[in-house]
């Protein structure tokens, strides 16, 4: 549990200077929003992740990604479903996985365990 205290706060910290560096790189607010959905209680922020999440995936999907490889739509899009579904905002969650399938039909995380797992 220390360690994740430790950790959590410390890559919390990097991915606010690789804001600082690059405020619109989707793979840094895909990261920063899954560290805010993850963390337990008081040390999250739900309401942060979502709009990161949602702001990673409108970037993906304006094509705001620099270099030959591109990777984390769909991931972002797996993650943002499960805040919403999280919210039990269960239609847009499923919209969002099967978004992600669309992007990686192999995608077995989302697949075999997230969209089971919704009422």
């Amino acid at each position: 549990m220390m360690s994740g205290m430790r950790f959590g706060r410390r890559a919390g910290e990097m991915l606010e200077r690789a804001l600082a560096l690059d405020p619109e790189n989707p793979h840094v607010l895909y990261h920063k929003g899954i560290n805010q959905l993850m963390a337990p209680g008081p040390f999250g922020d739900k309401e942060e992740a979502l709009r990161n999440l949602r702001h990673a995936v409108a970037m993906f999907e304006a094509g705001r990604v620099d270099g030959a490889f591109v990777w984390g739509h769909a991931e972002a899009l797996a993650f943002l479903g499960l805040s919403l579904a999280r919210e039990s905002e269960t239609a847009a969650a499923l919209e969002h996985y099967e978004r992600a399938l669309a992007l990686e039909p192999g995608y077995v995380w989302v697949r075999e365990e997230l969209i089971p797992e919704l009422p």
